[in-house]
């Protein structure tokens, strides 16, 4: 079980450009929110947002009270696409990492099954030497016979 408050897909939507990222630690701790010096008006909507779309993120639409998001995103869940949170790390290059292990792990698998199937070859091409010589013995043994049946005459 996880929780969307330590996964580094957890986002929120800045209020003035509109894109998405990272829930700074303060949100995910549920306290403070970073307003606009000035006009003191929040810089992100209250309303947390899953980077990859695993799943929709507590049950209310808009904006959510300080508490309702702390609950939102500290509900135990099952997610498949939960990836520790990395601070300073935006959505994207966590998304990014993610896929960079799965492209290792994928050619670590890949250099392994080319080993074993180079190691099925070597141990085919012994068994073909193998093969090749007591056929040539054979062959041989055949040609001699043969050459002292016509010798014979």
């Amino acid at each position: 079980m996880v929780k969307c408050a330590n996964c580094g897909y957890l986002t929120v939507r800045h209020t003035f450009e509109r894109n998405l990222v990272e829930a700074e630690s303060a949100i995910r701790c549920g306290g403070e929110w970073p307003v606009q010096r000035g006009n003191n008006i929040c810089l992100y909507e209250r309303s947390p947002l899953c980077f990859v779309m695993a799943r929709t993120i507590g049950t209310k639409d808009g904006n959510y009270s300080a508490l309702e998001f702390k609950d939102a995103i500290n509900e135990e869940i099952e997610c498949e696409s939960f990836m520790e949170w990395r601070q300073g790390f935006t959505p994207k290059e966590h998304r990014e990492m993610l896929d960079r292990e799965r492209l290792l792990k994928w050619q670590a698998e890949r250099e392994e099954e080319d080993r074993k199937w180079r190691e099925e070859q070597r141990k085919a091409d012994r068994c073909w030497r193998i093969y090749e010589g007591i056929g040539f013995v054979i062959l041989a043994g055949l040609f001699t016979i043969l050459g002292a049946y016509i010798a014979r005459g």
